[in-house]
């Protein structure tokens, strides 16, 4: 049998009756945006025709198939499961109409994702979050349903449309239908997953880990340590584990946005082969071009294979790198001070990664380790002399490790710091007593100042937007005094009065005066809202020894917030901190 390149419309896949899902597969993934794009097109194509102004048929992109050995299946699908699956759950929510005209719905088998058949057939109608093709499934039958709803009395017509039958005239099918490229592969000439492979490596949707996995799945003809299920299976676990966003901010220093974050593991183990002090591997490697190239994981990973590794020893590699990851993100202590070494240090994951496993080493030594690199961070730093205006850098990490600090000190606590948020918000640096001399200048900065302040002024907010430049300023500076007091010698850029913010917030509170600040922060807090331990504990004036008035901010209060920093981060601070109740 020869390779078959046709046309065939969505009717004549009704009449090829099963299609099988092999596991070097990856699993359903369209989002909203494509299966409106591809409903939008073919009624589209549906209202052109009607207009006659389309004359043609309308064609799909290609399905590449090869004869099934399953023998409960008629065709193994190479390429196109994704645009296969969509037709069919369009279909499923119209499956009345297919049964009055006597037809039957084409069946979707997979190899190692055996539920999501059943989940297909019967279950489309459940939102079910326990498994990522159920999840995917299942928001596609509820676009399908609520673009047949936005367009009342259009279901009947896309249905026809989509399943309107070959009109043969001679050899020529006439009819103005929705067509697949179909191209049937020779059995006996290429191994399917390289024809896979092939097809995909030009397309953008496909990742280097699904590159990897169908090369994996590959080599189990030779490799047969491992089962394809529990290879599948594992695959499926540590991607549902890095979709975690809290387990992902913690590895990554950034957003690190990837399709399948698996690629994450796989550049470590790359990283670490090409690492090896073999001139060979090095040469190769340098025949890439990383930073441009979408497929160099890939193409390390398949130099691994033709240099001796086998499928068990490159699968062991990634489960071990996922399972000390993952060991990290559950000791609390290792989450916190990695979390901030991520960040901050310049030792590599991998690095870390063979500190931790040294033959030798202990937890307690590694521990250690980590003890040293943050100290090595917080070397340059004089906590007493930074100042926002010239040591941003600086007093980033100060804050942000004393929070991480603080969290870890108190053992009987199980609060985590929010990496993820801490990430995705972008915080910024906040002053906590208010800047004197930035005033409010744009209308919207004054509105917003103006309804802080009612309440505590007997003008109305009339008069006070009416105020004229200079006596506006005089009056912001009268109310500057009274609610944030007068202290000459208040330093406002020093670390006693800055504390970490996320930036939507920093940006809403503006320039407010403490109490305005205060009584948000805290309000926020109580709603649930994300605020970092140290800056909820600064408003809540808890490290204050004279708290007497809560809502003022002076040059005391800061003075004991900068003494509680150092001693929390004494442990990291080249000269040792003495704390005042051991002199």
């Amino acid at each position: 049998m020869s390779d078959k390149l046709t046309l065939k419309s969505i009717y004549e896949l009704l009449d090829e009756k099963s299609f099988y899902i092999p596991s070097y597969q990856r699993g359903y993934r369209w989002i909203e945006q494509q299966v409106k794009e591809l409903m939008d097109d073919i009624w589209e194509f549906h209202e052109n025709v009607e207009l006659e102004k389309n004359k043609g048929f309308y064609c799909l992109q290609p399905i590449v198939v090869k004869k099934s050995n399953n023998s409960d299946f008629n065709w193994d699908i190479i390429d196109g499961q994704q645009r296969l699956t969509t037709i069919y759950i369009i279909l499923k929510t119209a499956e009345t109409l297919l049964t009055e005209d006597g037809l039957k719905l084409y069946k979707i088998g997979y190899e190692t994702r055996t539920d999501s058949g059943e989940f297909l057939r019967d279950k489309l109608n459940e939102i079910d979050e326990s498994n990522i093709d159920f999840f995917h499934i299942s928001k596609t039958y509820e676009t399908v349903i609520k673009w047949f709803s936005d367009r009342k009395g259009s279901k009947s017509n896309f249905i026809k449309r989509l399943l309107q039958a070959p009109i043969l005239d001679g050899n020529a099918d006439k009819a103005k239908n929705i067509r697949v490229i179909w191209y049937e592969v020779d059995e006996g000439k290429d191994n399917d997953i390289e024809i896979f492979t092939r097809i995909n490596m030009g397309k953008i949707p496909l990742t280097n880990a699904e590159l990897v996995k169908a090369l994996l799945l590959q080599k189990f003809e030779e490799n047969k340590e491992i089962k394809q299920f529990e290879l599948a299976s594992e695959w499926d676990f540590i991607e549902y584990s890095l979709q975690n966003d809290d387990f992902w901010f913690f590895i990554n220093k950034g957003k690190n946005e990837k399709a399948t974050r698996i690629e994450f593991i796989f550049d470590l183990v790359s990283e670490n082969y090409i690492n090896r002090e073999d001139d060979e591997i090095r040469e190769f490697a340098a025949t890439l071009n990383k930073p441009i190239d979408k497929y160099y994981v890939f193409h390390i990973i398949n130099h691994m294979f033709k240099n001796g590794f086998t499928v068990e020893s490159v699968w062991n590699e990634v489960k071990n790198c996922f399972r000390i990851l993952n060991e990290w993100y559950e000791d609390r202590e290792l989450f916190h001070k990695i979390g901030f070494l991520v960040i901050y240090s310049d030792n590599s994951m991998l690095s870390m990664i063979k500190g931790y496993t040294e033959t030798d080493s202990t937890k307690t030594e590694f521990r250690h380790f980590l003890d040293k690199q943050i100290k090595k961070i917080f070397e340059k730093i004089d906590i007493d002399n930074i100042s926002y205006e010239r040591d941003q850098d600086s007093v980033r990490k100060v804050l942000l490790m004393f929070n991480i600090q603080t969290i870890i000190q108190n053992e009987k606590s199980n609060i985590k710091f929010q990496f993820d948020r801490f990430k995705k918000d972008n915080w910024d640096i906040e002053h906590i007593r208010s800047q004197t001399d930035r005033y409010p200048t744009k209308e919207k900065e004054k509105i917003e100042w103006i309804e802080d302040i009612l309440g505590k002024t007997d003008k109305s907010k009339e008069e006070i937007f009416k105020m004229k430049h200079d006596y506006f300023k005089e009056f912001y500076d009268q109310m500057y005094e009274k609610l944030e007091g007068s202290d000459g010698n208040f330093n406002k850029h020093r670390i006693g009065n800055l504390v970490l913010l996320d930036s939507s917030s920093n940006r809403s509170y503006g320039n407010a005066f403490f109490p305005i600040k205060r009584k948000t922060i805290l309000e926020n807090d109580k709603n649930g809202t994300f605020v970092p331990i140290c800056t909820k504990n600064v408003f809540l004036k808890y490290y204050s020894q004279d708290a007497k008035d809560l809502q003022k901010w002076n040059s005391n209060d800061a003075e004991d917030y900068k003494k509680q920093i150092l001693k929390t981060l004494n442990p990291f601070l080249k000269e040792e901190v003495q704390d005042e109740e051991q002199i």
